[in-house]
């Protein structure tokens, strides 16, 4: 074709846009499919429901076929959901401008394009023109109905699995309850080791108040040990008195870093020990300033002495004694036994200890408890 008479072409075509009418289905200017097929496609376009694409058939067309169906959307005011097509028949090409519903629905260029070469061509290049341009229609309204290429299959959704809303109710109970439990034995844990470590504290603080009550006594035994003849086995006493007092303050020390150190267990087991040991040392303190007092006055230390270590053993055994009774059958005689123990233990460790007094303690007390004290094949004798 010469460039003249393709000139001549675009001023027919030009005019044919200005003089066409709007929505028209299919515009054959030329007559190039004959009017029974134009008939044919126009109806055949209305069945499928496409009538707001325009359909303009030309025996070739210009290089610029895509400004040429833009000028023709433009001229006709075509809506968004409308679009133009230009087929010529000859070079088989074929142009379209299509609204901007169309890309919004998913009938992008390259999708028209590929509707082109699959459903157009094929049908054109074995001169079925019209069969050619209602595939490419109703595949161009297919793909803006399902929002792609109609030949290209979607994935499958993934199964969505629907409960009844009643199905999560035990689930969901039993994560909360979990959440409860779990949070509840934490609370509870995290307030047993606060009385936990406030128990040992008390218990150390406690000892060191223990402590400080011998210092008293103490002080008497250094003002007692000066005067008169000294007397070796009481001065030995005495001497070990001192030592076990020295220790157990060291050990006072000792639970106190072990206790900022986190070591409860360490901390309890000497606080354990040093409990044990602390009425053995009073009552030690007291029989030893007793015994300085008798030394001085010119009495027997030594029988003294016997007389205050055998008022230990006594109590001691009787602790022991009471320990083996019942708590349900003798707990009435267990709490007696046990105040008046608590009693004797205050006579035991006042210094100067009251050895008669002692004695007369304990012998009252084992009169009032010997049956029970039998029962347990123990006496304090």
């Amino acid at each position: 074709m010469y460039p003249g008479d393709v000139k001549r072409l675009a001023l027919v075509v030009a005019s044919l846009l200005l003089a066409a009418p709007a929505y028209a289905s299919v515009d054959d200017p030329l007559g190039l499919l004959g009017a029974d097929v134009d008939k044919a496609v126009d109806v055949g376009m209305k069945n499928i429901n496409a009538d707001r694409l325009d359909v303009v058939i030309l025996r070739a067309l210009p290089g610029d076929v895509a400004g040429m169906a833009r000028l023709r959307f433009g001229e006709k005011h075509l809506g968004p959901d409308a679009g133009v097509i230009m087929v010529g028949t000859e070079s088989h090409q074929i142009g379209t401008y299509l609204g901007a519903d169309y890309a919004a629905h998913g009938v992008t260029p390259g999708v028209v394009q590929r509707l082109i070469e699959r459903v157009y061509l094929p049908e054109a290049k074995k001169g079925n023109t019209s069969d050619a341009i209602l595939a490419l229609v109703n595949e161009l309204k297919l793909a803006r109905t399902l929002g792609r290429d109609p030949a290209i299959t979607p994935l499958a959704p993934p199964p969505k699995l629907e409960l009844p809303w009643w199905w999560y109710l035990p689930p969901t109970v039993f994560i909360v309850l979990g959440l409860l439990v779990r949070f509840g034995m934490k609370l509870l844990r995290s307030r047993r080791r606060r009385a936990r470590l406030r128990a040992v504290v008390d218990r150390l603080e406690d000892l060191q108040w223990q402590l400080k009550r011998l210092e008293p006594a103490v002080a008497k035994l250094r003002e007692a040990e000066v005067p008169g003849t000294a007397h070796a086995a009481l001065d030995e006493r005495t001497a070990e008195a001192d030592r076990e007092l020295a220790d157990l303050h060291a050990l006072h020390r000792r639970t106190g870093e072990a206790l900022k150190h986190g070591d409860w267990e360490g901390a309890e087991t000497q606080l354990a020990d040093a409990d044990r040991r602390l009425f053995p040392l009073a009552a030690s303190l007291a029989a030893n300033l007793a015994g300085h007092r008798a030394r001085l006055a010119g009495e027997d230390v030594a029988a003294l002495l016997t007389r205050s270590d055998a008022t230990l053993a006594r109590w001691q055994r009787l602790s022991e004694a009471r320990a083996r009774w019942d708590v349900t059958t003798q707990a009435a005689a267990r709490t007696q036994l046990g105040e008046r123990l608590e009693s004797l233990a205050r006579v035991l460790s006042t210094a100067p200890l009251d050895v008669q007094g002692a004695e007369d303690y304990l012998d009252a007390t084992e009169a009032i408890f010997g049956r029970a004290l039998e029962a347990t094949g123990m006496s304090s004798r």
